[in-house]
């Protein structure tokens, strides 16, 4: 299948409101995604993954609001790609992307899934909305999906209520949602959250399997740089709010040179090896506070490797390293003896 893209950030820009002030949350963030591939979003927890998976269906709510940037969908060669971040969060046609285009995979089904309607009628009521179908005919469409993700019979399964469904069939259940239309872009945000090993490898292979066989492009956001190593084809690392290294999984796994990329990698337990006896290293400190926003490189206060009077003082110039492969770092030009 030739890769098209399909989704494209452009300077991204989220900020919090809070009276007549602006506390910047996502900043200059560009990204592309493209068909039958896996952008993995990753970093720790508070560093804005999720404000940006919201921003792309304009789900935000109302005190985070995007400042600059674009948001180009591009729905099909026929038409030019439309700009998600100019439509009326409540109008018509962002309604008619969101679900059935573009469709996400939230941290926590048991808290996306209604408890007062089957898992049966919230799939079909995606697919009657976006898909002109009769009752009968959403149904089936929910019963093959639901059995294409892997949930046992699923012609009782589909009559239901969520709580009934363990852990990992929920959030099968929700894969089957968001796929049930066939969307160009799929945005799974921390889908893996909260389930155990055993049932996390089949929630990812079940995603893979779809991607395959619908070439769906994916967003991939998680802070397991483990994960990534299964289901990506690229990565973009995120730290408060600004991508700070982004390339292709393997130049990233292999070859990182952002300090807060190697720290990412330092804390993955690794097997069958001598590292493996070794204790993993934590990443020292904490994620600032939103309203502490540091000066110069916004990693400086925890990197070990700072260069003091440059890092804390001044802004991080991006380096391309490779065709795909940039990276937002003083120490890249100490390295390399480049100039950006």
């Amino acid at each position: 299948m030739k890769e098209k893209l399909k989704l494209e950030l452009q300077d991204l820009s989220i900020s919090l409101k809070i009276d007549d002030n602006f506390v910047p949350i996502v900043k200059d963030v560009n990204l592309k995604i493209f068909t039958g591939k896996v952008l993995a979003l990753v970093g720790e927890s508070g560093c804005g993954k999720s404000v940006t998976a919201m921003a792309l269906l304009r789900l935000l709510p109302r005190e985070l609001q995007i400042i600059k940037g674009k948001i180009l969908f591009n729905d099909s060669n026929d038409t030019p790609p439309v700009d998600i971040a100019g439509l009326l969060p409540t109008g018509r046609d962002i309604r008619n992307i969101r679900g059935g285009k573009i469709a996400m995979i939230f941290q926590e089904p048991m808290n996306s899934f209604s408890p007062l309607h089957t898992i049966g009628n919230q799939i079909m009521e995606v697919i009657r909305l976006h898909k002109n179908k009769s009752k009968a005919e959403a149904r089936v469409i929910a019963v093959d999906f639901l059995k294409k993700v892997g949930i046992g019979d699923p012609e009782k399964a589909v009559d239901r209520y969520p709580h009934t469904y363990s852990g990992g069939m929920r959030q099968r259940a929700m894969i089957a949602r968001a796929l049930c239309c066939n969307p160009s872009i799929l945005i799974a945000d921390e889908p893996t959250t909260a389930l155990d090993v055993t049932i996390q490898t089949q929630v990812l292979k079940v995603m893979k399997d779809m991607q395959m066989e619908f070439g769906t492009g994916i967003v991939f956001i998680t802070h397991n740089i483990g994960v990534v190593a299964q289901m990506a084809d690229d990565v973009a690392i995120m730290y408060m709010g600004e991508i700070i290294e982004q390339g292709s999984v393997k130049e990233i796994l292999k070859n990182p040179l952002h300090p807060y990329t190697k720290n990412l990698l330092k804390a993955v337990p690794r097997l069958g090896d001598l590292e493996a006896r070794k204790r993993l290293e934590p990443i020292k400190g904490t994620v600032p506070s939103l309203f502490e926003r540091p000066k110069g490189c916004l990693f400086s206060p925890r990197c070990e490797e700072m260069l003091k009077g440059q890092c804390d003082q001044m802004v991080q110039p991006q380096y391309q390293v490779s065709e795909n492969h940039f990276v937002s770092c003083f120490q890249y030009e100490k390295l390399s003896g480049m100039k950006n």
